[in-house]
């Protein structure tokens, strides 16, 4: 109850700050984002919400933070998540 409560309130700040909850991002950088989630223990992460979602909803994925409209890339927030692992090949391509 607690966490839908937090993700509730993050959500709303999101939208409240004009954050693009909404995303067109090419298929190759949503893979990498999914690769990196599964490569660092994202279902342990801390807060991992939205994560997986159907393609368009990455804006919303804690941790991720757009630039713009997604054509300058995005930034990724993982400090105090608790990744662990690798950083997978699909990043380096």
């Amino acid at each position: 109850m607690v966490r839908i409560a937090r993700m509730f309130i993050i959500l709303l700040f999101g939208v409240a700050a004009g954050a693009p909850l909404q995303a067109n991002i090419p298929s190759s950088e949503r893979d990498a984002l999914i690769a990196i989630y599964n490569a660092t223990g994202g279902p342990n992460w801390h807060h991992n919400y939205g994560w997986l979602g159907s393609p368009g909803g990455e804006g919303a994925w804690c941790g991720v933070i757009p630039n713009e409209d997604w054509s300058q890339g995005f930034r990724l927030r993982l400090d105090g998540n608790g990744p662990i692992g690798s950083s997978p090949n699909e990043i380096t391509q």
